[in-house]
């Protein structure tokens, strides 16, 4: 088989994206810090995926899909520099409801820490942002790698850094050999590390 084919997401591909980042983040560190740990966890990794996609990156423009004939095999969730996520109060106390069926009443206090930590350590600097990466198994190989050139290379176009928190070390080889350094290894609340990786612009 060829390599994927990589186009512009849309809220069209929702659940696609929803079930193959549910699988590629089935033991992402991050992920545990954020959702519970009993049988409902799948569950849990799907709803979070669904909330955030939906909410906050598919009507940005930036996020892609990776397809094997007409299959989505991969997704990128990115947001560029000029995306707007700041909501009210009243989605403020949704989110919160959100979280508690995400990571239950007694890991609310554990995924509230880890996301105003994360907030707090987010560049202030305009940059493209690349919250989550995943492709399934059936994906072409190289297909993880295209995914990430199709933000980087946007990102070179207009001259702008992109920022990503890698919480899998075996990733790091990956984003090194598309220029990212290293700033910082940081640990959430709840024990997740995360190597903080900066990509100046080539162009």
């Amino acid at each position: 088989a060829g390599p994927a084919m990589i186009r512009a997401a849309t809220i069209d591909d929702l659940d696609a994206i929803v079930a193959v980042l549910a699988q590629a983040l089935a033991d992402d560190p991050l992920i545990d810090t954020l959702v519970r740990p009993d049988k409902g966890r799948p569950d849990a990794i799907a709803r979070l995926m669904r909330e955030v996609a939906r909410r906050y990156y598919l009507d940005q423009g930036a996020s892609h899909v990776a397809l094997a004939g007409s299959d989505i095999v991969g997704a990128v969730l990115a947001l560029p520099p000029e995306a707007r996520t700041g909501y009210g109060l009243r989605d403020s106390m949704r989110m919160v409801r959100h979280t508690i069926r995400v990571a239950r009443l007694r890991g609310l206090w554990r995924a509230g820490q880890a996301s105003g930590f994360l907030n707090y350590i987010h560049p202030r600097a305009p940059h493209h942002y690349l919250y989550q990466l995943g492709a399934g198994p059936e994906a072409p190989a190289g297909t993880d790698q295209a995914l990430l050139a199709a933000v980087t290379d946007r990102a070179d176009e207009e001259g702008r850094p992109v920022y990503v928190e890698n919480s899998r070390p075996e990733r790091l080889g990956l984003y090194e050999g598309h220029g990212f350094t290293q700033e910082a290894v940081v640990t959430l609340p709840g024990g997740a590390s995360l190597e903080l990786l900066w990509r100046r612009p080539r162009r």
